[in-house]
């Protein structure tokens, strides 16, 4: 059983850009349980949950 990535650590294994983590959240990720979240968003949608997980990196990153 794999455990979930945690996407607030300070450097993020596919990139730490917005278009970095849109693409993963979008195309998932190969060799791991993450799926594709592309069909089940609308694009709006897509890119709140990018912004979502650049606010979890950053208040994670301010309570060291």
């Amino acid at each position: 059983k794999a455990a979930p990535a945690d996407l607030r650590q300070p450097h993020l294994r596919s990139g730490n850009d917005p278009d970095d983590i849109y693409r993963v959240l979008m195309t998932g990720l190969n060799g791991t349980p993450m799926l594709s979240f592309a069909e089940l968003l609308t694009s709006e949608q897509k890119w709140e949950l990018v912004a979502y997980v650049l606010e979890l990196r950053r208040k994670h990153a301010g309570k060291k």
